[in-house]
Formats: structure tokens, sequence, C-alpha cells
């Protein structure tokens, strides 16, 4: 069986049916709007609309979040994106449409609309979401070692060229990168920066490597998506390293606030990042380290998921604290 049919199997029916359900919903309201534009505002009492089209326009639209629902239904897990993005929608859209009724509010029967059509989603969309998240959390936790020393992590994991972290450590000092899921717009970010600011860290001898939670053919098919050749990586998927170094799952805060939100559509739109799908855990944080001949030289922990930290800088730093040391 392949993953994907292993997480489909995983899927609890309920949710399978709520998508069904909220796409034959979607999917006739549009329809519906689409084709009897004022038919809704009679109904609740309202002034027509001026200019019906835009109307139509917004039905078309939940038309389309219809025909998603239909996809993220043939597995939830895998889809989660999807069911998100209407999840925002839900949330958003009601906001958005008191806002423009006026000060004297909606009419009953806008108001139970408003319900049907957004509220009494949330809660099923929300725990399809967090569902989503968990299970791919436990998929790698499953057989997870032990907390170990950050030593013994370091005598164990191996690179990409063979050589575990210490040994490179003795060589010159190492930059590891903790990268979140490759599916995450702030990972592609750090790649993005990484390729940007790789020579001015390589200049001053340290070695970047980065650490994610893929398979190491898929992480070297990435990461020279974004031109860093040669950079080495370890694959940790049990996140053995992830822990060992103090780097903890976040909070639904740290993970999916407000703030980190207003970042990720930043790094959309001024830096072209995408969103992809979820590989590891959705709620593991990224970090920082720097170490040499073995030892833990300087960290950096982020405190939301958007934290986006200047690599050259943090690495100019601990190369001082080496030299003085």
């Amino acid at each position: 069986m392949n993953s994907t049919a292993a997480m489909a199997g995983k899927t609890p029916r309920w949710m399978r049916l709520v998508l069904l359900a909220a796409a034959l919903y979607n999917i006739a309201w549009a329809i519906w709007t689409v084709f009897w534009p004022s038919s809704m505002f009679s109904i609740a009492g309202m002034d027509l609309p001026r200019y019906p089209f835009l109307w139509q326009g917004i039905g078309m639209i939940v038309g389309v979040f219809g025909l998603g629902y239909v996809i993220a239904a043939t597995n939830p897990f895998r889809h989660w994106l999807i069911v998100l993005l209407g999840l925002l929608g839900k949330l958003f859209g009601p906001v958005g449409l008191l806002l423009t009724i006026g000060n004297t509010g909606p009419t009953t029967a806008f108001a139970l609309t408003l319900i049907v059509s957004d509220v009494v989603w949330w809660v099923p969309f929300g725990l399809i979401v967090y569902g989503a998240l968990q299970n791919a959390q436990s998929e790698i936790a499953d057989g997870a070692p032990e907390f170990e020393s950050v030593d013994a992590a370091l005598q164990k994991a191996r690179t990409t060229c063979c050589l575990s972290l210490n040994d490179l450590s003795h060589q010159s000092p190492v930059l590891l990168v903790f990268l979140r899921h490759f599916g995450c717009t702030f990972c592609m970010e750090a790649l993005s920066d990484l390729a940007r600011d790789r020579e001015r860290i390589q200049a001053g001898g340290t070695r970047i490597v980065l650490i994610h939670m893929s398979s190491n053919e898929r992480a070297t098919e990435v990461v020279r998506s974004y031109g860093l050749y040669g950079i080495d990586h370890v694959s940790d998927r049990s996140r053995r390293l992830y822990r060992a170094f103090g780097f903890t799952r976040g909070s639904l805060g740290q993970v999916l606030g407000p703030s980190v939100w207003w970042r990720a559509l930043q790094a959309m739109i001024r830096g072209g990042h995408g969103v992809g799908e979820l590989e590891g855990d959705g709620f593991q944080m990224p970090g920082l380290v720097l170490i040499s001949e073995g030892q833990v030289v300087r960290r950096f922990v982020h405190r939301t998921a958007g934290e986006r930290p200047d690599y050259v800088a943090f690495s100019t730093a601990a190369l001082s604290e080496i030299k003085t040391a």
C-alpha cells in the first residue's frame, strides 16, 4: 500500500462525508446565486443588489470551492490545504458581509443564511485541519527514539556526504539549518535566502548542512531546484536531531497565529513562495545551530514559524565567539 492510500485509510469517514456535504451545498448555492442573483435578497427582505453580476461572481467562486471540497473528500488529510482555505473563507466571509450591510445589521433571514453557509462548518473543518497536522506528526513519530544527548545525535547523524555531523564539525564550523516541511512557505523562503547568502556564509569558512523530515531523494530534488547544488543534508524523519537540540513542536499560535499568516502572505506576494504538500510534522518548529569541534557554539530558536533569521549575521556572530573562546 502506498503512502497516499495508507493516509486515506486513516481518515475518519465523517470527514469525507462532511466535505461531500459541503461540496453539494456550495455547488447548489452557486447555481442558485448565478441563475437567480436577486432571489436571496428578496427572501431576506433586503434591497436588491445594484450590480447583480458581482453577486453572481461570488456565487461562481463558491462553486469552485465546492469542486475543491469534492477533491478534498477523496483524501482529507492529503488535501488539508483546500480545507484550510475553505475554513478561512468561512471565517472571514461573514465578517466582510456583515461590515457591508450597514449599521442596522442583517435581517434574520440573512443571518440564518450566514450560519448555514459558514458558521456550521467552522468546527468540522477545523477538526479536519487539526487532524491532518496530527496525522502527519504521528506518522513520523512511529518508532521515534527516546531523547538523546547532542553528542550522541551528532555522532549518529550522517549527511549525504556519508560523514557524521561530529566529523564535519572537526573539519570546519557547521551551520545546521533545521527546516520545517518542504511544503511550508517559510521553508521555501529559507532555501531561497540560503541560496542568496550561501557565498557569504561559506566565505567565513562555515559549511551549511540542512536538516529535514523528508527522504534524502526528495530533499536533493528540492534543494537543487533552489540552486543549492552540493549542499549536504540530513534526513531526520523521526526528529532525533530536532529533539536533541531542543527544537520542539510549536503551539497553534506559533504555527497558525495571525502574525504567521501575515508573514506567509508577505512571503507569497513579495517572495513568490507558494504552499506545497505537507511533508513531515506541520507543527515542528525550525531553528539554527552552529557547531564546531563537536560543540554547540550558538543557537537560534524561532519564536514563530514565520520568523526570518539573518543567516549571515548569525554565522558571523558565531564565528566571532569561536575566535574569542
